[in-house]
């Protein structure tokens, strides 16, 4: 769906991303091994610390690009909690 959106002018945003910026530079690379569970235990550790801590995160990156809140598109929710902050 993220993809079909993008085809159609939607700005994508994967939360992902941010999870993959802050664990730069700690050998965690596509394809190398376990570096999906490194991302999602990572994730989900900073879920646990603090359910909105991703949502804020994406919100400022949203904001740095300074594209108001049409034609977004977010990738990545992992829970309720995550949805009810983007709203």
């Amino acid at each position: 769906m993220r993809r079909v959106l993008e085809g159609i002018g939607f700005q994508s945003f994967k939360i992902s991303d941010d999870i993959r910026s802050e664990l730069k530079g700690k050998l965690v690379e596509k394809g190398k091994p376990n570096w999906r569970k490194t991302l999602q235990d990572y994730g989900n550790e900073m879920r646990r610390e603090d359910r909105a801590y991703w949502i804020e995160k994406l919100v400022e990156r949203i904001d740095a690009e300074e594209i108001g809140e049409n034609n977004i598109v977010i990738d990545g929710f992992r829970n309720f909690q995550e949805v009810q902050e983007i709203r």
